[in-house]
């Protein structure tokens, strides 16, 4: 067996023995192939994705932004410095490219954002789909001015369970339209992109699924749901996504008459170019970010995101139903083989980087 025979068998074993990314694909395969024989397709049609795919590494690591970028006042003055100790203009511009993907690493090589053209029928049908829906107002908020939805499954300020927005309930039937018009796109960024570029946070966004009921379900596949913005033609205000998971990946894609923009990540002192098609993953929560330069004509965008106490809600109804019920083992409630959504104080950072780090070779 050549050595990179090895390295694809060394990489399926690890897949399908410890991640569950793969879970969905019955244990023998499709009736041709063998579960094992499928993944490996999808592993090797990746690779050819990734050909001549451009890396860029940046100083620090993951664990050390998000240490700095942690709640209340040290948050704030990790964002603010970054505002006012930085200048746009000498950050780095890393141009959008049509065939070749972008990936931008730490000092450790674990990704912090990934950067790749859609296939083209992704956006048509984003372009098609907007044009059906209702007019929005036009308002300033910090992702610049825009007209502004949030389509997601979280849990609403002062509630206990997950809802779907208000926002979304009351755009129905437009809303629910949309999402069957485009899932196509959020099946691709989702098996495709993000199982790919880490298979333990792709299952970790799943795993949430088991805890809710059929008729309530995230909205964008892997990621609970997402905040559109049309209309823009303004910069943004740099922020940070507070309410994100904070060890995942968001993703942002655009259509419209813009001709191009351009996404900094202040901490890196990075700047992204992004136009029409462009798929962009990012940590939100760790860095702060806006949109600027915009050129062309209006930008529209979608933001996909994890909502944070959406990730924490099965833990916390886990305590609240062992508690109700005293010391009995609630083995029908968590699976105690694997469970993913473990209370942030369980572990350390470096204990859940760990728990998430890719398997790149």
């Amino acid at each position: 067996m050549s050595s990179s025979s090895a390295t694809l068998e060394q990489k399926l074993n690890y897949l399908l023995g410890s991640t569950h990314a793969y879970d969905d694909i019955p244990a023998n395969g499709n009736g041709k192939k063998g579960k094992k024989q499928i993944v490996k397709s999808m592993v090797q049609h990746w690779a050819k994705l990734q050909q001549d795919k451009v890396t860029v590494q940046v100083p620090g690591t993951w664990s050390g932004y998000h240490q700095r970028a942690k709640g209340g006042a040290q948050k704030e003055a990790y964002h603010e410095d970054a505002k006012k100790n930085l200048n746009p203009s000498t950050f780095k511009f890393l141009p959008t490219d049509s065939v070749r993907h972008l990936e931008i690493v730490d000092q450790q090589g674990d990704i912090i954002a990934y950067c790749l053209r859609l296939p083209s029928h992704f956006t048509e049908t984003l372009t098609a789909s907007a044009q059906k829906l209702p007019s929005w107002k036009t308002t300033n908020h910090q992702r610049g001015t825009t007209a502004n939805q949030h389509w997601t499954l979280w849990v609403p300020k002062g509630a206990t369970h997950p809802a779907l927005s208000a926002q979304y309930r009351d755009a129905l039937p437009y809303s629910a339209t949309w999402f069957n018009d485009n899932r196509a796109l959020f099946i691709y960024l989702s098996k495709t992109v993000l199982r790919n570029l880490n298979p333990k946070m792709y299952a970790k966004f799943l795993d949430v699924r088991r805890y809710l009921p059929e008729d309530l379900q995230p909205l964008c596949e892997a990621w609970h749901g997402c905040a559109i913005n049309r209309y823009q033609i303004k910069d943004g205000e740099p922020h940070i996504d507070s309410q994100d998971y904070k060890f995942g990946y968001n993703v942002v894609t655009g259509w419209g008459e813009f001709t191009t923009s351009k996404l900094l990540i202040w901490q890196l002192q990075l700047a992204i170019e992004i136009v029409p098609g462009d798929a962009v993953l990012f940590l939100g929560q760790n860095f702060t970010h806006n949109t600027v330069d915009i050129q062309g004509g209006e930008r529209n965008i979608i933001d996909a995101f994890a909502h944070l106490k959406v990730m924490s809600w099965p833990t916390q109804r886990n305590v609240q139903l062992t508690s109700a019920k005293g010391k009995e083992k609630m083995t029908d409630e968590m699976d105690v083989d694997y469970d993913p959504l473990q209370p942030d104080t369980s572990t350390s950072v470096e204990e859940e980087m760990a728990d998430l780090q890719i398997m790149t070779d």
